[in-house]
């Protein structure tokens, strides 16, 4: 069973469940559809103000809290449905027995069979998980090279677009999203990577068919599916080993 840490925000956990359930997942039953657990906590501190400030509240314990909630209810393998949350990916995975898979592997897997190394790549994110610096260093690890907005974009196209999608204000983000994809557009950035939750959420519909772009959800969505498809099918194989052995006994 898959296990989803989210609330980071809540609509960002839903697109999550949905590309897992919906868009990425062919099942004509439900007994074909993948098991998923979902622990949605909106209460969870702000990710950002917590990264900047150390004086301001933790999110540490609500996660954890949520990780043990999540093994309690079956889960085996845990996403996070938050692209700043992976900043405390060290202290998650000390915090928990179960595996914890990391957005930006799962960018980087997507972004390697999408595009060449050598290839300049925009992150569009919060200015928390850019100032992190795990998508810096594992494009780089992969041969990509990463391109950011400036300061002042980031502040009023990327964060603006990101604050509207949390108040559910969908439509009125879409221009924001566009003007930041279209100002790395216009430094030479022909794939771009919407490495914030709420980013997907927004990206216009001409953006997306005029622009190589890569949705970090969907990445992460993906993954988490192929670990449980590789899963069942270690457990058959398992399965049908024992069963064998007990036959010829």
């Amino acid at each position: 069973m898959i296990g989803v840490l989210g609330g980071m925000g809540p609509l960002a956990t839903i697109d999550l469940m949905q590309k897992i359930i919906i868009m990425l997942t062919r099942a004509a039953t439900d007994q074909e559809h993948i098991p998923v657990v979902a622990y949605s906590d909106p209460t969870i501190p702000d990710r950002r103000a917590a990264l900047f400030d150390p004086s301001q509240q933790s999110p540490l314990p609500k996660m954890i809290a949520g990780l043990k909630g999540l093994e309690r209810s079956g889960a085996e393998y845990i996403v996070i449905a938050c692209n700043t949350a992976h900043h405390w990916i060290p202290i998650l995975t000390d915090a928990t027995k179960l595996p914890i898979l990391h957005i930006a592997d799962a960018v980087c897997a997507a972004l390697s069979i999408r595009a060449r190394p050598g290839t300049k790549v925009g992150i569009l994110a919060t200015n928390a998980t850019l100032f992190s610096g795990f998508y810096d260093t594992r494009l780089r690890q992969h041969g990509f090279i990463p391109v950011r907005l400036t300061h002042e974009e980031i502040s009023t196209l990327e964060q603006s677009a990101i604050a509207l999608v949390k108040r559910g204000e969908i439509e009125a983000a879409r221009p924001f999203v566009r003007d930041a994809v279209n100002a790395l557009h216009s430094k030479g950035i022909e794939v771009v990577i919407l490495a914030c939750t709420e980013l997907p959420l927004a990206i216009p519909r001409d953006v997306s068919r005029s622009m190589t772009y890569i949705d970090a959800t969907e990445c992460l969505a993906q993954s988490a599916i192929n670990w449980y498809r590789d899963r069942r099918s270690l457990l058959s194989s398992q399965t049908n080993v024992a069963d064998a052995s007990r036959g010829r006994r």
